[in-house]
């Protein structure tokens, strides 16, 4: 009887082991939507073949950099790339914002 009782106590931990193993699994964190905005902004760009390289598109005499933007949506801060001025004659930006 014991023997019994030890088997179907280890059957049923075996279960609950297996059935915390199968709920972890499937746990998975989603993205959130802004983080899904910007890789679908990210894929866009790069389907459109763009004009990397032209010469046109870079803004002599500025460097890359980022500002801090507030999204109040997400309660949160992103960084923006944009060009910050510089008056180098050696430097450019091809960022499209012209840092604030």
């Amino acid at each position: 009887m014991k023997k019994n009782i030890l088997k179907i106590t280890f059957v049923a931990a075996l279960a609950v082991v297996a059935g915390v193993t199968a709920y972890q699994a499937q746990d998975k964190e989603m993205m959130s939507d802004l983080t899904l905005a910007n890789v679908e902004a990210l894929a866009r760009d790069e389907n459109t073949g763009g004009d990397h390289g032209n010469e046109e598109t870079f803004k002599k005499g500025y460097m890359a950099s980022t500002y801090k933007l507030y999204i109040p949506e997400f309660h949160m801060y992103t960084e923006m790339p944009c060009c910050k001025y510089t008056a180098n004659k050696y430097s450019a930006c091809s960022a499209i914002d012209v840092c604030p």
